[in-house]
């Protein structure tokens, strides 16, 4: 399965591993430009980023698995859409 998380690919080759949201290296993140998921540190920066209705993969999509097996699986969303363009 193909990770689709800018962070998490980033984040394991810059030594985030699994504590990627911990407020130290949200603020760390932040400076990339990855809005901070931390409640303080997003406060901190709340100027930087624009407010939204944010959501969750699991939320809107029902998990990252449910997600990847319908948008991006042979014959799924990503290839209805640009499959037109060959």
């Amino acid at each position: 399965m193909v990770n689709l998380n800018p962070l998490d690919r980033w984040g394991k080759r810059n030594g985030f591993g699994e504590d990627a949201n911990t407020a130290g290296k949200q603020e760390i993140a932040q400076k990339h430009y990855y809005r901070p998921i931390d409640k303080k540190v997003a406060a901190k920066y709340a100027r930087q980023f624009p407010k939204l209705k944010l959501v969750t993969i699991d939320d809107t999509f029902g998990g990252w698995s449910k997600a990847q097996k319908t948008h991006f699986s042979d014959g799924g969303v990503f290839d209805q859409i640009y499959g037109g363009a060959r």
